[in-house]
């Protein structure tokens, strides 16, 4: 035989024995890499945080982990089960999901300050200016320097700005 054949021999038993094992290493560091992420996303439930205790009582069971690392890693998963059952609501909801909802609501409440156009009754944003409808001086302002101007006023009394008045409007 050739030393070029022995070669690719060689080369071919090495690539299919890699192939072979490669879904082994991934597994271990899927496991792994999943047992970190699980300790992760648990501290915020409850429910994920016992599955994570179960999955590593599996890991120790299996002999994948020394008593060192599991008695280690189970004290943890512990403590942050005990926190996360005591953000638990009575119907199983998450307390910290509630209070970010409440909040959500009440920010939402507070943008919806109930201001109407004058002329034409139109829902208006507390930054608007003018109503978007009739374009009538919603907040009254100066369109030079948006202080307060009053109806009927020609002139800004901040900025001198000329204040052109057509049926309302400030311009």
């Amino acid at each position: 035989m050739s030393f070029v054949a022995i070669l690719i021999g060689v080369a071919l038993l090495v690539a299919s024995i890699l192939l072979v094992a490669e879904p082994l290493f991934r597994k271990k560091r899927s496991r792994a890499s999943a047992r970190k992420e699980s300790g992760n996303a648990s501290r915020g439930s409850y429910q994920q945080t016992l599955l994570a205790i179960r999955d590593l009582d599996f890991d120790h069971q299996m002999g994948v982990l020394t008593d060192a690392d599991y008695e280690q890693q189970r004290a943890s998963l512990m403590s942050e089960a005990a926190a996360a059952y005591e953000n638990k609501t009575p119907d199983g909801g998450d307390l910290e999901q509630l209070i970010e909802a409440a909040v959500r609501q009440r920010r939402r409440n507070a943008n919806i300050a109930h201001k109407q156009c004058a002329n034409c009754g139109a829902d208006l944003d507390q930054a608007d200016n003018f109503c978007a409808d009739c374009g009538y001086v919603a907040s009254g302002a100066c369109p030079e320097c948006n202080q307060p101007a009053k109806q009927g006023d020609h002139f800004c009394t901040s900025c001198g700005a000329h204040l052109v008045i057509v049926e309302g409007v400030v311009g």
